[in-house]
């Protein structure tokens, strides 16, 4: 017996109460097996089924498939499943098992569930975003409008605590586990190959391998050695059914080795399974409100779903768990995954809440209310795609789009596409994933269409005839004929790119995408950009296809918007004068208007100074010495009087009225910066009189001499000859008296002999040992004993004193 049959009782009973079940359970207790069909025969039913949600296709089709085995049956007579292009129930079937999404359209179509009285969410603790719709759901319909639809919650891993205050006076029951002791071993730095030879070497029962993607299970495929007796099985997603059945059939007497992705880490146990490796890598798709797009991100596991992995290995007797990381590191991982309603694209939720009624992002009963900027985005581009009207509500063409389960942007392209069949097989391809080999989306639908006998066609073939009935014949097309990249466009209107050269293009939305060089497309002059990841920069693009410049008008012409620009040529440094046609942020055509020039004229001088901004005012064509000085003596005044500082914005500022009909940057060179300045230091409030006795452009000195003094240091200097400054008592000071002037004073050779901003201090004390040396230099020159009586002279040889 498993553990999880003795509560059968206790859930009885609360269900029997019309109270909400919680049921926390181990890997390995036989919830998902053993309580719903326990269940289906119990009196309040009153003939309703049970509808049982598993997270994935896999494991839906499996636990059916073993439920109704257990029975003695085959699926789709008391046990039946659905998922997506599988069917098998039947109007006996009492419990049917689906994935979380059919649920969410059962919920549209028949708002009160009439044929079901309980609801089981099973592995509630993978939230993801159907989980959590569907969960919503079935509490607004039990609340609102069927009292008597039972839900139950069942997981592993479970915050029993935190999902019992959400719900209505639920039971809790616990259930224990039937796990057998694992042990864990680490190996940080080992690869997932050297790995499977050790696990090989030290078990002897089969090895489940955990890895993020298909990308690496290929990889590490391709690795391993083949060695008698095993048989190494790959698992993931879009594998072919009888290809993923295999992990589940007898090997024979010889060793399995699968390489799957997370879709073997919850509930059907895969029989001979003693030994687990985890690679401690898990693959989540995040979505970014700011640029519409979601991106797949390799990130370390969850200590959650880590122990999730960890206990396949004691399903069946004691086994081992290799992780594939540090032990020291494990305190760094996250405890827990987070909802997938904080990171995901809620387009498809706010669609299905708004045709649910909930217009609002607060209107259902949210067990994680989805964040406001990623719901506002969502809106925005329903609002777009015509689903939303204005206001928020539900448009009849959103009301068609809401019925068809699939993303919003795939159903306004079958709606909107003259050729269903087509735009049934691009959609196709979309959902289906699988063409990171491929970037233009035409090739793959040519070699579905050429190879429908592969099983990737054959899934992509059936999938588009599900779609193509959905859409029925098309209503209101404006066009007979439309390319794939025209079709596209329906759905992402957003993502039209035009070439900006070097394979980089600049979508509608306004981010950068680029393609390869070496990409067939990369020279395309615009393509729809289906897919593509989230980076900094331009997004990289991994499906796509052409689209015309003619298309683009006949779809979207009435979004295309004219406007002027006067803009900085920055390959030409001058401004130019354009007429331009937009749709969105992306440039359509482009025609020079310079009569603009003249009548723009604010316009075209904003360019300009964003021309200046750009290449830098200090390297403007017309500063002079003079006008450099005065730009220094106004700054030396902002530091230490506080006088209004001529920064950069000053000076641009200040050039506008000089700059009236300039439009190169050469011929900048007719500005006059001194004049420039002097404006500024009119609208400061002070005059040029002020500046003079404040910070003079030269010092005088007792030989009457006028020499130059440079601010453009942190103090104001000067440099003049030793034997003029005699008699001259003190240092000069400047800004009224606050800043004394720091004196290079020279040989007659002109070069430095002592630096000082004391200078009667120097004369008392420094002066002597400086004569002493410079008279044996220059024992023809005068050098004064007093230098506080001697008279100053140009002429510094002994015997020509002034």
């Amino acid at each position: 017996m498993f553990p999880a049959e003795e509560k059968i009782g206790e859930v009885k009973a609360a269900l029997a109460a019309n109270k909400d079940v919680i049921l926390a359970a181990p890997p390995g207790s036989g919830k998902t097996t053993c309580i719903p069909p326990a269940l289906v025969d119990e009196p309040w039913l009153e003939g309703r089924k049970i509808v049982m949600l598993e997270p994935r296709r896999l494991a839906a089709r499996n636990c059916a498939i073993y439920i109704a085995s257990q029975r003695g049956e085959t699926v789709g007579e008391t046990i039946g499943y659905q998922v997506r292009l599988e069917r098998k129930v039947s109007s006996r079937t009492r419990l049917e098992i689906v994935t979380e999404g059919l649920l969410a359209q059962r919920f549209l179509s028949d708002p009160e569930l009439a044929d079901t009285g309980l609801v089981i969410f099973d592995e509630f603790h993978e939230r993801s975003l159907a989980c959590d719709l569907a969960f919503a759901l079935a509490l607004d319909v039990r609340r609102a409008l069927r009292p008597d639809l039972r839900i139950m919650v069942m997981s592993a891993t479970l915050d029993a605590a935190e999902l019992a205050a959400h719900l209505d006076a639920p039971e809790v029951i616990r259930a224990e586990g039937r796990m057998f002791p694992v042990e864990t071993k680490y190996l940080g730095g080992v690869s997932m190959a050297a790995a499977i030879g050790k696990a090989l070497g030290e078990t002897d029962g089969d090895i489940l391998c955990f890895l993020p993607g298909e990308g690496e299970i290929m990889r590490t495929l391709a690795a391993i050695p083949p060695k008698a007796g095993v048989d190494v099985l790959p698992l993931y997603g879009a594998l072919p059914k009888n290809e993923q059945d295999r992990v589940f059939e007898s090997a024979g007497g010889r060793r399995k080795v699968i390489l799957s992705t997370s879709i073997a880490e919850t509930s059907v146990t895969i029989p001979g399974i003693t030994c687990v490796i985890d690679s401690g890598l898990m693959r989540v798709s995040r979505f970014t409100p700011s640029t519409g797009m979601s991106g797949l991100v390799t990130m370390p596991l969850t200590l959650d779903r880590a122990e999730q992995r960890r206990g396949r290995a004691g399903r069946v007797r004691p086994g081992v768990c290799y992780r594939l990381w540090e032990e020291s590191g494990e305190a760094a991982r996250g405890k827990k995954m987070t909802p997938e309603i904080l990171d995901a694209d809620l387009c498809p939720l706010v669609l299905s809440s708004a045709a649910f009624g909930a217009c609002e992002r607060l209107s259902l009963p949210w067990l994680t209310p989805p964040a406001a900027s990623a719901w506002d985005q969502a809106s925005g581009l329903l609002k777009e795609l015509g689903a939303l009207d204005a206001s928020g509500r539900l448009t009849p063409k959103g009301e068609t789009m809401a019925a068809i389960p699939m993303h919003p942007r795939l159903a306004n392209m079958l709606l909107g596409s003259p050729d269903p069949a087509t735009a049934s097989i691009l959609a196709a391809i979309i959902e289906e994933k699988g063409f990171a080999r491929e970037t233009d989306i035409r090739r793959i639908m040519d070699e579905v269409k050429e190879t429908p006998g592969r099983p990737y066609s054959r899934r992509i073939l059936e999938l588009a005839r599900r779609f193509a009935r959905m859409a029925g014949n098309p209503a209101n097309v404006r066009q007979k004929y439309l390319s794939e990249g025209a079709m596209l466009a329906f759905a992402y209107p957003d993502r039209i790119a035009k070439n900006r050269g070097n394979g980089t293009f600049r979508m509608v939305s306004g981010r950068g995408a680029m393609l390869e060089r070496e990409d067939a497309l990369a020279k395309s002059p615009y393509i729809v950009c289906c897919n593509l990841d989230d980076r900094l920069g331009d997004a990289r693009v991994f499906l796509c296809a052409p689209i015309g410049e003619d298309e683009i008008f006949a779809l979207f012409g009435e979004n295309v918007r004219e406007e002027g620009v006067c803009e900085w040529d920055k390959r030409e440094e001058r401004v130019r004068c354009a007429k331009r046609k937009l749709l969105g942020a992306m440039l359509l055509e482009e025609v020079p208007s310079p009569e603009d020039a003249k009548t723009r004229q604010e316009d075209v001088w904003n360019a300009l100074a964003q021309g200046i901004r750009a290449k830098g005012v200090e390297n403007l064509p017309n500063w002079t010495k003079s006008s450099l000085q005065l730009r220094e003596r106004l700054r030396f005044l902002s530091r230490h009087l506080g006088w209004n500082d001529p920064d950069d914005e000053a000076v641009i500022a200040h050039m506008e009225g000089f700059a009236q009909g300039i439009m190169r940057w050469k011929d900048l060179e007719k500005v006059d910066m001194c004049a420039v300045l002097e404006c500024f230091l009119s609208d400061a409030g002070h005059d040029r009189r002020e500046l003079e006795r404040l910070a003079p452009e030269r010092m005088e000195v007792p030989t009457g001499s006028h020499m130059l003094i440079h601010y453009d240091g942190a103090e104001p200097t000067v440099e003049v000859r030793l034997q003029e400054c005699f008699g001259l008592m003190e240092t000069p000071k400047l800004a009224g008296g606050k800043v004394p002037i720091v004196m290079t004073l020279l040989s007659p050779a002109h070069r430095p002999i002592q630096i000082t901003k004391d200078l009667a201090g120097f004369w008392r004390e420094g002066y002597a040992l400086v004569r002493k040396d410079m008279r044996g230099r220059y024992p023809k020159h005068y050098w004064p004993e007093e230098p506080f009586t001697a008279v100053a002279t140009r002429k510094t040889a002994a015997g020509t004193r002034k």
